[in-house]
C-alpha cells in the first residue's frame, strides 16, 4: 500500500512539475514588422536584419546603420549614417527626419581640413545588378526616411521615397517598420 501512495504521489508530482509553464511563455513576443507599399501594392518584409558600425572618420565617430529585408520578388535596403558631432544615441540611427534627396536640408559639417560630413538615408530596392533601385539624390524630390522611435534596442520609423534604375525607371516606396531590432 506504502508503494502505491509513494508511486501515485510521484506520478501526480511529476505530472503538475510537467504541467507547469514558464512565464515568459505566457508573455506575447514582440514581432518586427516592416511594410513596404511598391506602386500601390503591399509587400511584408521577410528575414529582416539589421547591422551597425562606427568607424573613426575625420576625428569624428561615423556610425552606419543598416536594415535589410526580403520582399517578395525583391530585396530592401536602408542605410542611415549619422556622426557623433549630431549628439547620436549609444545605439543604432538618431530619431529624426532624414531627407536622402535634397542635399540643402541634409545636416552637414565640414571640417578645418575641408572634409564634409553630411547625414545621409538611402533606400536600395534590388532584385539584381540589373534590377537595382536607389533613392535618387540631389534631385530635390520630397524623399524622406523618419526614425520615429530608438529605444529598448529597437527602432520605429516610416519612409516615403522615389527610387530609379541607372536607366532612369522609378519605382514609388512608401512603408514602416515597428520593433525592428538593432543589432
Amino acid at each position: 500500500m506504502k508503494i502505491l501512495k509513494y508511486t501515485l504521489f510521484l506520478v501526480l508530482t511529476l505530472s503538475l512539475f510537467l504541467s507547469c509553464k514558464d512565464d515568459d511563455e505566457d508573455t506575447p513576443s514582440i514581432k518586427p514588422t516592416l511594410r513596404v507599399v511598391v506602386d500601390g501594392e503591399l509587400q511584408q518584409g521577410t528575414s529582416i536584419f539589421t547591422v551597425s558600425n562606427d568607424r573613426e572618420d575625420h576625428n569624428e565617430t561615423n556610425r552606419n546603420f543598416y536594415l535589410y529585408a526580403d520582399l517578395e520578388d525583391y530585396e530592401f535596403g536602408l542605410t542611415i549614417s549619422n556622426w557623433s558631432w549630431q549628439d547620436i544615441p549609444t545605439n543604432g540611427p538618431k530619431v529624426k527626419t532624414y531627407f536622402p534627396s535634397d542635399d540643402d536640408k541634409r545636416d552637414c559639417k565640414m571640417d578645418d581640413n575641408f572634409n564634409l560630413m553630411c547625414e545621409m538615408a538611402t533606400i536600395s530596392y534590388f532584385r539584381s545588378r540589373d534590377t537595382f533601385y536607389l533613392t535618387r539624390l540631389y534631385e530635390h524630390q520630397d524623399n524622406t526616411v523618419t526614425i520615429t522611435r530608438n529605444s529598448e534596442n529597437t527602432i520605429d520609423g516610416y519612409f516615403d521615397v522615389v527610387c530609379q534604375t541607372v536607366q532612369k525607371d522609378t519605382v514609388h516606396l512608401k512603408g514602416s517598420f515597428k520593433d525592428i531590432e538593432i543589432d
